[in-house]
Parts: C-alpha cells; sequence; structure tokens
C-alpha cells in the first residue's frame, strides 16, 4: 500500500490541511469484514444474534438474500458467508467439529503403531480414560511383562542352479497381550463422552501393537451426521430464506 501523503495550504495567514490518503483499494480486506473459526455451531450462534429471521434487515446486520451457508461432511465444517456484495459489511463465520484431545491421544484407527512397553506407560499415565483403573494397572502390567510363544515355520527350495529360496512364517500361538479393553472418552470438543471398545492388533515380528476400534469409526460418522443435521435445522429455522449447500 502506498504511504499517506499530506498537502498544506496557506489561506488569509491561517493554515489549513489537506490528507490525501492513497491506497490499493482491491487489494486490501474491508476494515470491517469478519472471518471468525469456532465450534460447530459457531455459524448457527453468530446468525441467532445477527438476523431477526426476515429479509428485511438493517446492516450491520445479516441480509439472507446476499448470504449463504456452506456444509461439507467430510471435513466436518459449516460456513456462513454473509453479505456477499457488501465489502463494508461481508465476512465469513467457520464452524469446525473436531475431535477430542482426550480420544485423539489413543491414535484409534490411524494405522500408527506403539511399541508395547511405550502403550503400557500409556496407559498407566491415562487410567482416567477407563471404566476402572484396575482395567489400566492390569493392561499396563501385561503389556510391561509381554509373553509371548511364537511358532515358526521354515521351507527351503533349490533348483539345483544355484537359486536357493527360503521363506519363514512366523504365528503368534500365545500371548498374555489382551485382545480388547474399553475406554471412555469424548470423540469430538463439546460432546458427550462414549464407552468404545478398541482391539489390539499385534504385529508379529515386531510384537507392537496397533489400535483399532470398529465401534468409533461408526460413532464419529452417527455422531457427525447428527451435529451436522441438528445444526443445519436450526439455521433453515432462523433464516428459512437463507441458502444452504451441501458440498
Amino acid at each position: 500500500m502506498e504511504q499517506n501523503t499530506q498537502e498544506v495550504y496557506y489561506i488569509d495567514g491561517s493554515v489549513k490541511e489537506l490528507v490525501i490518503a492513497h491506497k490499493k483499494a482491491q487489494d486490501e480486506k474491508s476494515p470491517n469484514s469478519i472471518e471468525i473459526c469456532g465450534n460447530i455451531d459457531s455459524p448457527f450462534s453468530f446468525l441467532e444474534k445477527r438476523h431477526n429471521g426476515k429479509t428485511d434487515v438493517i446492516l450491520p446486520g445479516l441480509v439472507s438474500s446476499i448470504s449463504h451457508v456452506l456444509i461439507n461432511r467430510d471435513k466436518m465444517t459449516i460456513i456462513l458467508i454473509f453479505n456477499e456484495y457488501d465489502p463494508e459489511y461481508s465476512g465469513m463465520v467457520v464452524g469446525q467439529l473436531e475431535e477430542h484431545p482426550d480420544y485423539e491421544k489413543w491414535k484409534i484407527n490411524t494405522g500408527e503403531e506403539w511399541g508395547h512397553q511405550q502403550f503400557a506407560e500409556f496407559c498407566k499415565m491415562n487410567r482416567s480414560c477407563f471404566p476402572e483403573i484396575q482395567v489400566a494397572m492390569k493392561l499396563f502390567t501385561e503389556l510391561k511383562n509381554v509373553r509371548i510363544k511364537t511358532d515358526k515355520e521354515y521351507e527351503n527350495q533349490s533348483d539345483n542352479r544355484g537359486s536357493v529360496k527360503q521363506m519363514l512364517a512366523q504365528k503368534i500361538i500365545q500371548s498374555n497381550i489382551p485382545e480388547k479393553f474399553q475406554i471412555i472418552v469424548p470423540i469430538f470438543k463439546g460432546q458427550e463422552k462414549h464407552t468404545i471398545e478398541v482391539e489390539i492388533y499385534v504385529n508379529p515380528s515386531t510384537f507392537a501393537v496397533n489400535l483399532v476400534s470398529p465401534q468409533a469409526n461408526d460413532i464419529i460418522h452417527q455422531v457427525r451426521d447428527s451435529i451436522i443435521d441438528d445444526q443445519k435445522k436450526k439455521i433453515e429455522e432462523r433464516a428459512p430464506d437463507l441458502v444452504i449447500i451441501e458440498q
């Protein structure tokens, strides 16, 4: 942006100032434009305060005819874009449904592996997530003192021409690592807690563990759609003329 310049004129012995400001208006964001990011209910909360449910809203309110809402279920977002053609009062409010840190830190269904010693310590330090502390401590003890019996099968093949193929198959036939356990955590920020069953998959080569939960995956999709549908309904009731687009 160009610097402001000043030109001073002397008229009848008195001083008059004329300030001329130069700026690239098209490259500048309007000083009154609004960009807000918050929880999934932020667009409705903003709409509730700035829209009276009618189309004849007096600025700086929100006018339905030049505003719209975008819903993206995959990204778990609701975006309110208002006063599209009015640079003085335009803006957007983004509502994001985010995973709760208490759920995210378990790395469930992410494909990431835990070393069994590392996961044992993690369970101990996060025992408040378990239905009972004793369950967490039992899991800690079993993971700390892993006893695994494996069965290995070898196969050697030679074609008598100098080529040799060796195969090794290993399977776990006995382990003290439990197959599953339960935790009670909120999956999304600002939402209630859920009891989730988590399965433990064991890497037969390293004995690292991977956490898998079909139940958590189901809850995520069900809760996500339920929350977004609820917000969509509230927006429709508050501003019936507002365009809502599902992406």
